[in-house]
């Protein structure tokens, strides 16, 4: 039994996974040229192997389940039944814990280049931190493409979707998701942090190389970070009075000069 997933949400997700718990250092763009999301191909093995050996293979799609999987798994895969009570519990305790959360594109690029520039840097716990400590997240706002990269992407995998859809009913079929939803988006809720300014990506990189030397962290480098806090949150009364305190050190210590 397997479950899959529309091609860009899933490979998305898949370069997500590499950096967060693989040390990835390259763009999501740039993984799907060098042929590392390879799930359709192993998915078009498992096929050839259930019609060769000649056992049942189910294949659903995850995006009709999502909401339930866990009856959907119970009802349709292991014919039980699950009662009303267990179905109401499982919800109760699901909102009560954060076990994961997708993360937006500015987050998994704040952790790429932490691999990139630093190998001390424990990028695996940090994700963990983000998607517990810091739960509401517009991760709507995410990745974005342009009609040039979004007809390669299709020009890639359609033949291999073609074929895996084959095998596969209408409902269960593989898409891939309308360009539209990949265009830029209105930011209208609470977002991450975008690392789009060449300020931000180079002071990143000084302090990641710094930490990775070993090498005494400026009092630059605690603005910068307490600033990044605070893109984070802006009302945090800790965090506002820190960086108030930098400030006055960093003006303090340009009239010196």
């Amino acid at each position: 039994m397997v479950y899959v997933r529309d091609l860009i949400g899933h490979s998305f997700s898949t370069w997500g996974q590499a950096i967060k718990r693989e040390r990835c250092q390259i763009g999501y763009t740039d993984f799907l040229r060098q042929g590392h999301y390879d799930f359709l191909d192993n998915l078009l093995t498992w096929i050839n192997l259930s019609k060769v050996l000649r056992f049942e293979l189910k294949i659903y799609n995850y995006s009709n389940y999502k909401k339930d999987l866990h009856v959907h798994f119970l009802e349709d895969v292991l014919r039980i039944n699950p009662k009303k009570a267990f179905i109401a519990s499982c919800k109760k305790e699901r909102k009560k814990q954060i076990v994961n959360r997708s993360m937006s594109n500015s987050e998994y690029e704040l952790l790429r280049l932490c691999n990139k520039f630093s190998s001390k840097i424990d990028v695996p716990k940090l994700a963990d931190n983000l998607c517990h400590e810091i739960s509401e997240v517009n991760t709507s706002y995410g990745l974005t493409l342009d009609k040039e990269m979004y007809e390669q992407i299709v020009f890639m995998f359609s033949e291999k979707i073609a074929k895996v859809n084959q095998f596969l009913c209408e409902k269960e079929s593989i898409k891939i998701e309308s360009i539209a939803l990949f265009g830029k988006k209105q930011k209208n809720k609470k977002e991450f942090f975008c690392f789009n300014e060449k300020y931000e990506i180079d002071n990143l990189q000084d302090v990641a190389l710094r930490i990775e030397k070993n090498e005494a962290l400026i009092s630059d480098d605690s603005y910068f970070l307490m600033y990044l806090a605070y893109r984070f949150r802006p009302k945090g009364p800790f965090i506002n009075k820190k960086l108030r305190n930098y400030q006055r050190i960093l003006s303090e210590k340009k009239m010196k000069h």
